[in-house]
């Protein structure tokens, strides 16, 4: 299959990967590497054989393609090939990669392994940053930019923010933690050492919860909140006045609050079971005992009429709030992809998108439930889905890195990640460029400082390709601290 046939190449028995070069092809499968050099008219050169290094079996993948190198992704690790003085080498890199990118004119090639960024070129190997965890990551103006937070500690955080309209990078420090926040409207409950404060993009408020509330989930303008002896449950406004408040009932211990999308619903789950209220109404408009629901995720319909919750076993359920009866009930991702950790609709209500305890994301057709497509983003579980309304990708996340994918194909677009030194990397799917910008290619991984930028706040542009800056800066390793990486000084918070 794939590039194995009457050329000599591939023939190892499975399926190739062929990534294509300035002027090479990259051939990967079972049986070896090949390298195949391409002239400027379009003639074929004498195929270089290099040998598959022991374990390099299963499905794999060409990640990264540039001028002089190419990245091989495998299950069991990844493999390099250098162009050199002396001809084309392989170099076998134990553990996965979840990132992959390379210069272009050059043959440094970047990847984020285990907790940090590595930096791989004929020189050797250079630690360029740690890997920060996030505290969050959420959508901007509906799609139209992404915002990663990092913890700095017991009182700060900091904020880099990816304009994927203008292409510009800036961070931001807040001395603040982040108490809760919405990924899909931007919205950040903020804990400092004046209590809490509740951040949108029309501005920010005091949030005082009179009575003792807690709030641990926010969404749609409001704050799932528990009270000072856990036995009720509310939902609180921005300003921190209650819309709605129950009583738990007494068989039931609340592990997790999921409020609906609709600002009026809120499902409490716990191993015992599950209760969906809703505001107007005291008493609960659905609840079910019974094991498996601990932590549950949950999500309530576009119309309103029905609730899906993610049960521990992987199976997802959709509950009819007028027959109090399972409408359906299917495996999202699969037997084995781990219970669901969260459940978003599309804004047209067309898609439901699912993630699972083990990094796999899907999409469903909303109607039949049949998937159209599913692919594993993250090494963790998957703690952020939200898919956009003013772009065609959907953002997900987990503990380490974040992920934009196109909503109706599934195409991987960008992984972003955060250093603990305040470094940054974009990775693309082909090393280069992601769609979506004004010239439909733009690379998403070049920053150069702006001259005469505001004082005490660092900006960056990212530029394509084709950009003089990107053209001189080569293949070295220090170009390379540049084109994906910088450790910088956050600015001040506007």
């Amino acid at each position: 299959g794939g590039a194995g046939g009457g050329g000599g190449v591939g023939g190892g028995g499975g399926p190739a990967e062929v990534g294509l070069g300035v002027d090479f092809l990259a051939i990967a499968d079972e049986g070896g590497r090949y390298v195949v050099p391409l002239g400027g008219g379009g003639e074929v050169g004498q195929p270089v054989a290099l040998p598959a290094e022991a374990g390099s079996s299963g499905p794999m993948g060409i990640e990264a393609v540039c001028d002089g190198a190419a990245a091989i992704e495998y299950p069991g690790g990844v493999e390099v090939l250098r162009r050199t003085a002396s001809g084309w080498r392989s170099e076998s890199i134990d553990g996965k990669a979840w990132g992959e990118a390379c210069t272009a004119g050059g043959t440094v090639v970047a990847l984020v392994r285990n907790q940090g960024f590595e930096v791989r070129s004929a020189a050797g190997v250079a630690a360029v940053a740690s890997g920060a965890s996030l505290a969050g990551a959420m959508l901007v103006d509906g799609g139209a930019g992404v915002d990663l937070l990092r913890g700095d500690g017991p009182s700060g955080t900091t904020r880099v923010s990816f304009d994927l309209q203008e292409f510009t990078v800036s961070s931001a420090r807040v001395e603040a933690t982040v108490a809760e926040l919405d990924p899909a409207t931007g919205a950040v409950l903020w804990s400092g050492e004046d209590g809490l404060r509740l951040e949108t993009p029309a501005g920010s408020s005091v949030f005082e919860a009179a009575g003792g509330w807690r709030p641990v989930a926010l969404r749609s303008g409001v704050a799932a909140s528990i009270g000072p002896s856990g036995d009720r449950v509310a939902l609180l406004d921005g300003t921190g006045v209650v819309l709605g408040e129950w009583r738990r009932p007494g068989w039931l211990e609340v592990s997790s609050l999921a409020p609906g999308v609709d600002g009026r619903t809120v499902v409490g789950s716990g191993p015992q079971g599950f209760v969906v209220w809703r505001t107007g109404r005291e008493e609960p408009v659905l609840y079910f005992e019974g094991e498996g629901y601990a932590g549950a995720p949950a999500e309530v319909s576009p119309d309103g009429g029905s609730v899906l919750i993610g049960r521990d076993d992987g199976m997802l359920e959709t509950w009819s709030l007028e027959s109090w009866e399972v409408e359906r009930s299917f495996f999202a991702i699969n037997e084995q992809g781990g219970r669901p950790t969260v459940i978003r609709w599309s804004a047209d209500g067309e898609t439901l998108f699912v993630g699972g305890a083990r990094g796999g994301v899907v999409a469903l057709h909303g109607r039949t439930g049949n998937a159209l497509w599913g692919d594993v983003l993250h090494d963790g579980p998957v703690t952020v889905l939200e898919p956009g309304t003013a772009g065609p990708w959907v953002l997900s996340a987990d503990a380490r890195t974040a992920v934009l994918t196109a909503a109706r194909g599934g195409e991987r677009l960008i992984r972003l990640a955060l250093g603990v030194d305040g470094s940054w990397a974009a990775f693309t799917v082909d090393g280069y460029h992601v769609t979506g910008g004004a010239s439909g290619t733009e690379l998403l991984a070049l920053r150069v400082p702006l001259p005469g930028g505001e004082p005490g706040k660092q900006d960056w542009t990212l530029v394509g390709a084709d950009d003089p800056d990107f053209g001189t800066l080569g293949g070295a390793v220090d170009a390379l601290r540049v084109t994906l990486l910088g450790a910088a000084s956050s600015g001040e918070e506007e």
